[in-house]
């Protein structure tokens, strides 16, 4: 049932994931101020059908702002390498900023709440 990895003492990935789900729902269970539980309950096909829609919205806005703000940039004369890295910027940005914003709202608490 293990396979090799047991063998020799190692743990398959199955077993590593399903140790690191539990973990994740000892510790969300052990306070329940730290705003985890709704992270293990299922959600409805409602919740689901919004979280797609809104999804959807955040990809059709980016692509009509390729495809309007490219021959823009273009008929203003900049160069092709300049306009790439005009669309390279955001993604270099978010890449570097999104784990420091991400780690300052995790510990950010105000007075409506976490």
């Amino acid at each position: 049932m293990y396979g090799t990895y047991q063998q020799h003492g190692r743990l398959s990935e199955d077993e590593v994931l399903q140790g690191m789900l539990e973990q994740r729902r000892r510790y969300a269970n052990a306070d329940p101020s730290r705003g985890y539980q709704h992270s293990f309950r299922r959600k409805s096909k409602w919740e689901l059908v919004r979280l797609s829609l809104m999804i959807v919205g955040i990809e059709c806005t980016y692509a009509t702002e390729t495809a309007l703000v490219a021959p823009i940039l273009l008929g203003i004369g900049l160069p092709h390498t300049v306009m790439t890295m005009i669309w390279a910027l955001p993604s270099l940005v978010g890449l570097l900023f999104a784990p420091v914003i991400a780690s300052i709202s995790d510990r950010f608490r105000s007075r409506w709440g976490r």
